[in-house]
C-alpha cells in the first residue's frame, strides 16, 4: 500500500471475565511489537500518540492503564449452567444451515450450552470433519439472533474443539462472521454477488493479491513452517513485497 509509517493499535484489550482471564497472559506488551521488526519495513510508531499528518509531528497521548479487575460471567449476564431450549435449537439451526458455504468444508457444526447440544448436519461426505463450540445461553442466543458469532470468537470464553480441522480460518471465520454476519452474504449466490462486487472496484488490485496469496500457500506448502529456511524464504519474501 506504500505506507511509510504503522501504529500498533486495537490490540491491547485486557479481559476481564473470569471465563476469559486465560487469555490476558497472551497480551504481547508494547515493546513486544519493535521485536523483530525487519529493517525494509514502515517505520514503527508508538503506540497511543497524536500524529500530524502535515508536520509528521508524533505526540504521545500517555493514557492510564484499566485496571485489572476480574469479574464473575454472571455479572454479564452469562450463567454456564443455563440450557438451550428447543426453540434455541431451531434457531442455531436455522443460522449455520443459511450459511452455504460451509458445506464445502464441514460434516457438521455442534453447539452446545448448559449441558444441552444441537447438532447441525451440513455435509454428510465429510464424514467426521466438524467444529463444537460450547458456550453460555445468553451471549450465545445473543449472537446468534442478532448475527454476531465475531463477538464470540473475539472473546475468548466460548470453548471449541476441532474434529479434524486445523483453524477456524479460512474456511470458518470468514464465510459466518465477516461474509454472512457483516455482508448479509449468506448464500452461494449471494457470496457471488459479493466478491464480483469488490473485485470490480479493482481488479488489478485484486488479481495481484490473489497472486499473492497463491504464491505464499506454495511456500507454506513446500518448507517446513519452524525452519530456518522458512524463516529465510520469508524475510526475503516480504522484503521483495515491500520494495
Amino acid at each position: 500500500m506504500g505506507a511509510t509509517k504503522v501504529i500498533p493499535f486495537s490490540s491491547f484489550h485486557r479481559y476481564q471475565r473470569e471465563d476469559s482471564a486465560w487469555a490476558n497472559d497472551l497480551i504481547p506488551d508494547l515493546e513486544d511489537y519493535r521485536s523483530h521488526a525487519m529493517e525494509n519495513w514502515p517505520e514503527i510508531l508508538p503506540a497511543f500518540v497524536r500524529v500530524d499528518c502535515e508536520t509528521d509531528e508524533v505526540t504521545p497521548i500517555n493514557p492510564p492503564r484499566s485496571s485489572h479487575t476480574i469479574r464473575k460471567p454472571e455479572e454479564f449476564g452469562d450463567n454456564w449452567s443455563d440450557q438451550l431450549t428447543a426453540e434455541d435449537k431451531g434457531k442455531i439451526q436455522h443460522y449455520f444451515s443459511a450459511r452455504e458455504a460451509l458445506r464445502k468444508n464441514f460434516r457438521f457444526i455442534e453447539v452446545s450450552a448448559g449441558g444441552k447440544s444441537v447438532t447441525v448436519d451440513l455435509n454428510r461426505s465429510k464424514r467426521d470433519v466438524g467444529i463444537r463450540f460450547e458456550c453460555p445461553r445468553n451471549s450465545l442466543m445473543s449472537c446468534i439472533e442478532h448475527e454476531l458469532f465475531d463477538d464470540l470468537l473475539i472473546g475468548n470464553y466460548m470453548r471449541t474443539t476441532l474434529f479434524n480441522v486445523e483453524a477456524l480460518y479460512p474456511h470458518f471465520t470468514p464465510y459466518v462472521a465477516k461474509y454472512a454476519d457483516n455482508g448479509g452474504a449468506k448464500t452461494m449466490r449471494e457470496l457471488g454477488t459479493y466478491f464480483r462486487h469488490y473485485f470490480m472496484r479493482d481488479p488489478v488490485a485484486h488479481a495481484l493479491r490473489y497472486f499473492v496469496d497463491g504464491s505464499e500457500m506454495v511456500l507454506r506448502t513446500a518448507l517446513p513452517e519452524g525452519s530456518a529456511m522458512f524463516r529465510t524464504a520469508k524475510r526475503v519474501y516480504y522484503g521483495l513485497m515491500h520494495r
